[in-house]
């Protein structure tokens, strides 16, 4: 049986048609004010945080904690999955440099950042 998630709360649905026209508690722009969006990672039971590498072994379990390294601040935001896979090589998508590793790579000050010269972290590309 074929499983689809929410990438905001981690529910799931049995069809993405059953998933997406609901409210979602999670979603960003508030509690219930946005639908379910749909998780296009891969479901091989270890997920990771994009903005600061935290794994979990279910995704429920990833986006219900708040992040620390969230965009909108420290703690004001939820965990956001990867939804690319698994390399041996993560790159940044601002400015190209590559980690083995991926939370090496997310916790570093980007000198290309978008928002100004190591005003945010790499991010990677999927």
């Amino acid at each position: 049986m074929v499983e689809f998630y929410c990438k905001y709360c981690g529910e799931m649905r049995p069809s993405a048609i059953a998933l997406a026209p609901n409210l979602c508690s999670q979603h960003p722009d508030g509690h219930r004010k946005g639908n379910h969006s749909l998780y296009e990672g891969p479901l091989d039971g270890e997920y990771i945080c994009l903005y600061c590498g935290l794994k979990a072994t279910t995704l429920k379990g990833l986006v219900r904690l708040r992040c620390r390294l969230h965009p909108d601040g420290f703690t004001k935001g939820f965990h956001v999955p990867y939804e690319g896979s698994k390399k041996k090589q993560y790159v940044c998508k601002y400015c190209g440099i590559s980690k083995s590793d991926f939370k090496g790579l997310v916790l570093m000050p980007c000198h290309k950042h978008p928002n100004g010269f190591c005003k945010g972290n790499h991010s990677p590309a999927r």
